[in-house]
């Protein structure tokens, strides 16, 4: 067998170090260089409205009565838009728009808009091409891009995300939620209260409690693990299954409906009131408020945890 010398072994060596190096520089870099730096005096129950083109948005919360915005990206965004900030009556605005010299926006140098806000602090954040991350805020928030994802993180109050073709994720989120997607998969992992989850071309995956529910795809599974008491289910999707995990002591009037596959309801104690191999209507615990699941192509499972 073929042995390495000692030279060639250093060479490997120093390569490897070189591209881990390298591969470091990119990384911690990749967000560009710090653009703009604006800080603004700002009181809890006052508004953030951002409004950009082609870009990443980031917001969190801190213990100031503060709105701190830095942008960071490549300078020469600079060439193609032109970036405000302003305090007004209701908070804070930011927002860009665009030069003259602006031709191919999906060839436009990338930027991000990193703010802090107070706690109690309600969010306005639209962007054309970008990225939506919302984390530990306490307020109205409404969260809206053309074509990236949006993320929100231990955060209450009331939301509205809308995205054209992105995915939506929200963890930890108490109040109620609205969460539209054209084309991407709608994930929800330990939410409080009421939640709709619509999207035309992804999953639905749903952890939540204490609400009503409603999750509608034209094209993935739906999949809810719901607790606490019962205001309402409604599951639907054209292409897919639907899995339904529900609480032993859960009441409901229950009807599952499949134009193209089986239906199974597995949960104790029921009643039924009609049974076929693709439809199924009952009673769980002596019934209570509607459980609608529909499906033109799949299965349907509800079973107790």
């Amino acid at each position: 067998m073929y042995k390495f010398k000692t030279t060639e072994r250093t060479k490997l060596f120093a390569i490897t170090i070189l591209t881990f190096f390298g591969l470091l520089f990119n990384s911690t870099f990749a967000e560009g260089k710090t653009l703009y730096e604006k800080s603004f005096e700002a009181n809890s129950g006052e508004l953030l409205n951002v409004k950009i083109m082609s870009g990443d948005i980031e917001v969190s919360s801190w213990d100031k009565n503060e709105v701190s915005i830095i942008v960071t990206g490549d300078e020469d965004i600079n060439e193609y838009l032109d970036f405000f900030f302003k305090k007004t009556d209701a908070g804070v605005e930011v927002k860009t728009e665009k030069k003259s010299s602006w031709s191919n926006w999906s060839s436009t140098p990338r930027f991000k808009v990193i703010a802090k806000v107070p706690q109690n602090f309600d969010t306005e954040l639209k962007t054309s091409g970008g990225d939506i991350d919302a984390k530990m805020l306490n307020g109205k928030l409404e969260l809206a891009t053309s074509g990236g994802d949006v993320s929100i993180f231990d955060s209450k109050g009331e939301v509205l995300v809308r995205t054209s073709g992105g995915d939506v994720k929200s963890v930890n989120f108490d109040g109620p939620s609205t969460l539209r997607t054209s084309g991407g998969d709608i994930i929800v992992k330990n939410n409080n209260g009421s939640t709709e989850a619509r999207t035309s071309g992804g999953d639905i995956k749903l952890s939540v409690s204490n609400g009503k529910v409603i999750g509608t795809t034209s094209g993935g599974d739906v999949e809810l693990d719901y607790t606490g008491n019962n205001e309402g289910i409604d599951l639907t999707t054209s292409g897919g299954d639907i899995y339904l995990k529900l609480p032993s002591d859960f009441t409901a009037d229950i009807s599952l409906v499949s134009s193209g596959g089986e239906v199974k309801c597995n949960c104790f104690p029921i009643k039924i009131k009609e049974i076929k191999k693709s439809q199924f209507y009952g009673k769980l615990n002596n019934g209570g408020a509607e459980v609608q699941c529909k499906t033109s192509g799949g299965d349907i499972i509800v079973e107790n945890k």
